[in-house]
């Protein structure tokens, strides 16, 4: 049926994603962004492999605009669209409260991600100063079910298998991860490639003593909803 370019899901929700020579996308409908940003990393790639990452506070706010445009195109088939041959591959971490303080400590210093010592130290001086509380982990253990139980029910709904990840997993062997990752995607990999990432991924399950002894006090003192672990 073509990119529902009607469908007008415009990027006023997170418009920093765009700068430079894609400036002019701000503002269009997000089939064009897809089209044209996959467009480059494809060509980057060198293959017909483009990937997004979405989270369902995206993927929720689509749906909104979808029902406000009163267009018919299901969520299933409006990706199906934009994106070519979409296969979906659902990332998730298994110790839930680890992942919580993560997000918090993320929303407090706006640090998301960790590439070298300067940036780790910088990282660890803010993190002396926050104060987080118990309510605050367990409103994102909230949230964190509910958008996990909404993907499922997406999942369910339009019978689609996803490959499964486990962040825990992809830390502990990543090389097994990619080659899972490549033969979902029907792709050929060579394992000298497999090895270079190997060797120069800094991917690692990294808990300082703040993130433990917060992770220690909230099992504590907290009642936690099954699954939520604390390894």
């Amino acid at each position: 049926m073509g990119a529902p370019t009607e469908w007008l899901v415009f990027l006023e929700f997170n418009p920093h994603v765009l700068a430079g020579e894609e400036a002019e996308l701000i503002g269009k409908p997000l089939s064009e962004v897809i089209h044209a940003r996959s467009a480059k990393q494809r060509a980057l790639a060198g293959n017909e492999i483009a990937g997004w990452k979405i989270m369902w506070s995206t993927m929720a706010h689509m749906r909104r605009k979808l029902k406000a445009a009163q267009n018919e195109v299901l969520d299933a088939a409006f990706m199906a669209s934009a994106f070519d041959n979409p296969k979906y591959i659902y990332f998730e971490r298994l110790d839930k409260v680890a992942q919580a303080i993560s997000h918090v400590i993320l929303t407090k210093t706006r640090i998301s991600h960790v590439r070298d010592e300067q940036q780790q130290e910088t990282l660890e001086n803010k993190k002396r100063d926050l104060q987080i509380t118990n309510e605050e982990i367990t409103n994102f253990l909230g949230k964190l079910r509910a958008d996990e139980q909404s993907w499922n029910d997406f999942f369910q709904l339009y019978q689609i298998a996803p490959l499964h990840i486990i962040y825990e997993d992809l830390c502990d062997n990543i090389a097994g991860v990619i080659r899972d990752v490549a033969q979902f995607l029907r792709v050929d990999i060579a394992e000298s490639v497999v090895s270079e990432i190997e060797n120069t991924q800094t991917l690692r399950i990294t808990r300082s003593t703040f993130e433990q002894d917060l992770a220690a006090q909230y099992l504590a003192a907290a009642t936690l909803p099954s699954g939520t672990g604390g390894n």
